[in-house]
């Protein structure tokens, strides 16, 4: 099935808005679950809006009770066919509170208000590529606010997250300028900046481009020493932002006067938390590497840390809420201790992992990865294989949710418990 093309690009595109660092994560915990879900709550099928002997279903989260659904045929592919559709789901209940064709159109969210509305950014698949962002009513779908002339391209951060009460604006790049946009009057910026180069960083109180730092309330330009590069990525961490560079360094950044406290050569960013920067950087023996956990101060390896070693096409992640981060091989995955790096735990998963889906119970006993499709449970303490699944389907945990999307092609989604 050739997914390639959504896949890519709603991974750009499902981290494309900036806000503050200041954000609600949806619930870590999911249900506990002894024994592989199977008990079928609810089954929704693509309605006549988006009907095709080949159907691709993609889930997207605005809360923990609430996905978006796409769906879309894939038989015209990579030219995304008409009979395309979103809609708004109730997780506990398979409803659908609304649903809109997007003629030829890709819709990702932004930012939720739960009850309130949905900030989306809608792609057109034209030569042109031409994108808006939209905020929709949450429980009737109709359009509230728009602006036209966004370029996709032109956004990094972190989509999809609950809009704190107090955070009601975006720092959005549009037309040759970006500016702060109020999310229920997008076409009336509370300021505007000519600045033709992409947003790479909000915090609560800057705004970051390749060109200057703003103050983000206001739009004035902060008197910084230095600034960014303008095709890295970059993100808030602590009270400053780290950056990755494409030439192959890793800066760290304090965000008053814009100066760099320390710089990585021969790294790239695997992740950075409020406590640890993680970084790769070679070995000598391509296409091995090896960790590096740093700290977000000086730049040095955190005391009692040891570098780790990463195989070719390994990677590392942090797991939110714990004190843990994970790092994955052709043979397995093992638990690390995000302060030292010290293995905790390994889980031997025959075939090639693609990531976890969730932590269970409160001292999160339980791990839940996706391992070529099969959902597994494994005991964190000991790496014990609790259960797998055997269906052909592909799995995803909300909340306390397990939906499991139909990979036969009809585009067939089942929550599960």
């Amino acid at each position: 099935m050739a997914l390639t093309g959504l896949l890519t690009i709603a991974l750009v595109i499902a981290g494309t808005a900036m806000w503050q660092r200041r954000q609600v994560e949806e619930p870590l915990l999911t249900p506990d679950w002894e024994a592989p879900p199977s008990e079928v709550v609810w089954t929704m099928s693509p309605t006549a809006s988006a009907t095709d002997d080949d159907m691709f279903t993609y889930l997207m989260p605005v809360s923990p009770d609430h996905a978006l659904v796409f769906y879309s045929g894939l038989t015209a592919w990579a030219a995304l066919p008409t009979d395309t559709a979103l809609a708004l789901l109730d997780l506990r209940t398979g409803q659908r509170l609304w649903e809109r064709a997007l003629d030829g159109r890709q819709s990702y969210p932004l930012a939720a208000r739960p009850g309130k509305y949905i900030v989306e950014i809608v792609v057109s698949t034209s030569p042109s590529g031409s994108a808006a962002v939209r905020t929709t009513d949450w429980t009737t779908g109709a359009e509230l606010s728009r602006l036209d002339d966004v370029d996709p391209a032109s956004f990094q951060g972190f989509g999809g997250r609950i809009l704190p009460p107090d955070v009601d604006t975006l720092a959005l790049s549009h037309d040759d300028r970006v500016g702060l946009h109020r999310v229920l009057e997008l076409d009336d910026p509370v300021w505007e900046a000519d600045d033709a180069s992409r947003v790479l960083a909000v915090t609560d109180d800057i705004v970051v481009t390749a060109r200057a730092a703003y103050d983000r309330a206001t739009g004035s330009v902060q008197e910084w020493d230095s600034l960014p590069a303008g095709q890295s990525w970059v993100q808030g961490v602590g009270d400053g932002l780290v950056e990755s560079r494409t030439d192959g360094a890793v800066v760290r950044w304090e965000t008053s006067h814009g100066r760099a406290l320390w710089t990585r050569t021969g790294a790239s960013l695997l992740f950075a938390t409020d406590g640890v920067v993680a970084v790769s950087t070679e070995t000598g023996r391509w296409p091995e590497s090896q960790l590096l956990l740093l700290d977000p101060t000086t730049g040095a390896p955190l005391p009692g840390s040891e570098p780790i070693h990463l195989p070719a096409d390994a990677w590392a992640q942090a797991l939110p809420h714990t004190d843990l981060f994970m790092t994955t091989a052709p043979d397995g995955v093992s638990l690390h201790s995000l302060t030292t790096g010290r293995v905790l735990t390994t889980i031997a998963s025959p075939g090639s992992t693609d990531g976890w889906l969730g932590l269970s119970g409160q001292g999160r006993e339980t791990l839940y990865l996706d391992i070529q499709g099969d959902l597994g449970a494994y005991d964190i303490a000991t790496g014990r294989e609790l259960w797998r699944t055997t269906d052909a389907a592909t799995y995803t945990i909300i909340g306390s949710h397990l939906l499991e999307v139909s990979t036969t092609g009809d585009g067939r989604l089942t929550a599960l418990r």
